[in-house]
């Protein structure tokens, strides 16, 4: 092996072995603030506002969710391509959800689809839950 094809070859493998580790750096820094997020969740129920998207399969349900007195917004549609009333958005609409979001960034939230609310749940702590109240989340 020449010299020169020497020095291409290790300033290629040196700038490979750059951008792996700045990667790997920057995945290993998001799931640490993904892992936080998820330390500190709070659980509050929600009743969609209105359905965004045209095409089933892009349909979201937007949502608000209180918390210490401000109003966020949020939306989510993951659960909407899985379900079999995609065809009827008044469905969604009629429903309620339970939500989880995060209490540093109240802003990010998801549904928690596999959770029915009971209509007898009414009451909600203004703050939210810390978990899933009456055991409901080990139901599915």
């Amino acid at each position: 092996m020449g010299k020169q094809t020497y020095l291409w070859l290790k300033s290629k493998l040196f700038k490979y072995i750059f951008w792996l580790i700045f990667f790997g750096i920057l995945w290993i820094v998001y799931e640490a603030k993904r892992r936080n997020a998820y330390s500190c969740a709070k659980y509050t129920i929600v009743k969609p506002t209105n359905i965004s998207g045209g095409f089933s399969s892009y349909m979201s349900l937007e949502y608000d969710v209180t918390y210490q007195n401000k109003k966020y917004s949020g939306s989510d549609g993951k659960g909407l391509s899985k379900s079999k009333a995609v065809g009827n958005p008044r469905f969604y609409l009629n429903r309620r959800y339970f939500v989880r979001f995060y209490c540093e960034d109240p802003n990010v939230s998801e549904i928690l689809w596999d959770i029915s609310v009971p209509d007898s749940l009414n009451n909600m702590p203004v703050n939210g839950w810390d978990k899933i109240p009456y055991g409901l989340g080990k139901l599915k």
